[in-house]
């Protein structure tokens, strides 16, 4: 069920809600600066077994995934060490990057940075 997440630790809740309100203002912010005669692009969290999906669905109603936050830590021959709350660029629609672009439990203010009103920034 979208935007209804199974409590993971308490930590990982808060930090989770505190980055996809940021995320939702900082999209807004952007829509109202740059293009204030469009509708703002909408965000949604899907729930999965290893990672929190995140999308966004434009005005027109199409949808693609901003970023893939780890709800566990995990090793994965593709993806390698994940801890709890790294933030990941998508590399597909169901599929994560490899390498974290931040942590939203041990740094979130570093992982708002990261991100823009279209998904998380490359590696630098």
């Amino acid at each position: 069920m979208k935007n209804t997440i199974k409590p993971v630790s308490e930590a990982f809740d808060l930090a989770l809600i505190k980055y996809f309100r940021a995320m939702e203002k900082k999209m807004a912010d952007h829509y109202s600066a740059n293009f204030a005669s469009l509708i703002p692009d909408k965000l949604e969290m899907v729930d999965g077994h290893q990672f929190v999906k995140i999308n966004r669905i434009g005005g027109h109603g199409g949808r693609s995934v901003y970023c893939f936050i780890s709800k566990y830590d995990n090793e994965t021959k593709a993806l390698g060490k994940i801890k709890s709350g790294d933030l990941m660029k998508a590399a597909s629609w169901r599929q994560p990057a490899k390498h974290a672009r931040g942590n939203i439990i041990e740094n979130c203010e570093k992982a708002i940075e990261n991100s823009g009103p279209y998904g998380v920034a490359y590696l630098k």
